[in-house]
């Protein structure tokens, strides 16, 4: 426990003179101009942290940090606390503490006295250093909060409002500069999907890794790429991923009509739930079920692909509000990478089966050394071999004897003209 000592009023205490004021300004200039030279995330932070301390009544100066799961905030960086409290120390993400208070509120908010105080309790890490001031306001980055920057005095009243407005101004900074710098990562990782999608010709593989490329920009605890049967009308779920929901797994089948997803479909707009609020209309058929596991936060986003609907690209979170008009724009343009890949399987799929079931025996050959890579299941029917057996084969051994030399002329032809028409070649099966 820190104890609480006297301090005779200074003028630094008491009000903001032209020469501070200088100052502040100057030091925010200052942080914006070390943004600019591509200082990282720890250091733009604690470039912050420095400011408030040299330019502020404060004993204790923090970033807090909003975990995963919106339930706690972590204090990243700070000056004046314990040992052992940086990086380590949570305080809870509710309206009963200061910085949960000060992110519901989205205002800087000044605390007197906070023993008087009644819009919110001490949390213990500002109890156990005998806290009675202080100053947070909301660090955001692109819409949402990153969390909050605060300063704490052992003294009454130690702060004014143009002290919140100097800090304003520094956590302005910090949020753009994170935003670029996440702008940047996105990039990134959306170069990376491209890669990805382009890299495999197996669906599957490009699933499973673009669901964890996708969740580097856009946070889900489950994911489902729907595809869309325009005569049926309904929603397949192709692939799943990360918290099992139940009814809305792989292969799973659901109508279209009279739901949120029909408008994420027909008009092509997102949908977004919040799951703040129990009034929300439950007019996405995943949303009761999903509530049931915990994830209340929905976002489905249609995918596209030659200005055509194939389907929906569905993620859902378990912290209330995850998702914002922000990330339903990233998630459109996710969407639109897969929806590439998803038309371009189901094309070299329809071929497949073209190829497979043609009424002709098909052959494809290598053209270097003349062996079997390929073959429809008709001329396996036809000629009595096992896929196993004929892949490898030289083709020119399934001719007849009384054939073969004339294949060799149609080769030769071939790779003359490109093209061989009207030859009959005589074919002899395994038994």
């Amino acid at each position: 426990m820190i104890g609480t000592r006297d301090r005779v009023p200074t003028d630094k205490s008491i009000s903001v003179n032209a020469d501070l004021e200088a100052h502040r300004q100057a030091a925010v200039a200052s942080l914006g101009e070390f943004a600019l030279r591509g200082a990282s995330q720890d250091r733009l932070i604690s470039h912050a942290v420095a400011a408030c301390a040299d330019l502020l009544p404060a004993d204790f100066v923090k970033v807090l940090e909003l975990l995963p799961g919106g339930r706690e905030l972590l204090l990243r960086a700070g000056k004046g606390w314990n040992e052992g409290v940086v990086g380590l120390a949570t305080v809870p993400n509710d309206a009963g503490s200061q910085a949960g208070f000060t992110l519901l509120e989205d205002e800087p908010v000044l605390v007197h006295d906070l023993e008087l105080e009644t819009r919110f309790t001490a949390p213990q890490l500002l109890t156990d250093h005998a806290v009675r001031s202080g100053i947070s306001v909301v660090i955001r980055e692109n819409g949402r909060p990153f969390g909050v920057l605060a300063v704490h005095s052992q003294i009454p009243g130690a702060f004014q409002e143009s002290d919140a407005q100097f800090m304003r101004s520094l956590a302005n900074v910090m949020g753009s500069a994170f935003q670029q710098r996440k702008s940047e990562d996105e990039l990134r990782a959306l170069a990376e999907i491209s890669r990805v999608i382009t890299s495999s010709t197996d669906i599957r593989e490009v699933y499973a890794q673009f669901a964890a490329l996708a969740n580097e920009l856009v946070p889900f605890d489950r994911l489902v790429i729907a595809i869309y049967d325009a005569e049926a009308e309904t929603l397949t779920d192709q692939y799943a991923a990360g918290v099992e929901v139940a009814g809305w797994s792989e292969g799973n089948t659901h109508p279209l009509r009279g739901t949120a997803l029909e408008a994420v479909v027909r008009e092509r707009i997102p949908f977004i739930a919040t799951g703040l609020d129990d009034s929300e209309p439950m007019e996405h058929p995943a949303r009761p079920a999903s509530a049931k596991v915990g994830l209340p936060a929905m976002l489905a986003v249609p995918l596209v692909s030659r200005d055509r609907v194939i389907g929906t690209l569905n993620l859902k979170a378990a912290t209330p509000g995850a998702y914002i008009d922000a990330d339903a724009a990233l998630a459109r343009q996710v969407a639109d990478q897969i929806a590439g890949a998803i038309a371009a399987s189901e094309t070299s799929k329809r071929y497949r089966d073209l190829y497979d079931n043609a009424p002709d025996m098909y052959f494809s050959v290598d053209g270097a050394s003349g062996r079997i890579t390929r073959c429809n299941k008709t001329a396996l029917d036809a000629l009595g071999y096992s896929r196993e057996e004929i892949i490898g084969m030289p083709v020119v051994d399934l001719y007849h004897p009384s054939s073969q030399d004339h294949y060799q002329q149609l080769i030769t032809q071939f790779k003359q003209t490109g093209e061989i028409r009207g030859a009959e070649l005589k074919v002899v099966r395994k038994d």
